[in-house]
């Protein structure tokens, strides 16, 4: 079954391709200006409680005992052969 149809002269397809229509914007238009509020609420979304620093710290603190149980643990193994 093919999905897009093409309309025959006078008739409309059963199952028609989805088609965009763009047009060019008119001069008379003023673009839009930003909105005051949202600088306001700026200092909310700065403050995350320190949850992210916390997360990091505990990471880089685990991967670091992680490296030294893995280099404690290869030179066992190369001080026993």
């Amino acid at each position: 079954m093919r999905w897009i149809d093409e309309p025959a002269a006078g008739q409309e397809p059963e199952h028609p391709a989805p088609v965009l229509n763009l047009i060019t914007s008119k001069d008379d238009t003023a673009p839009a200006q930003p909105v005051a509020a949202a600088a306001q609420n700026s200092d909310d979304a700065d403050s995350d409680g320190g949850n992210g620093t916390a997360y990091g710290i505990a990471g880089i603190l685990l991967g670091l005992a992680g490296l030294v149980a893995g280099l404690l643990a290869y030179r066992r193994t190369n001080h026993a052969s």
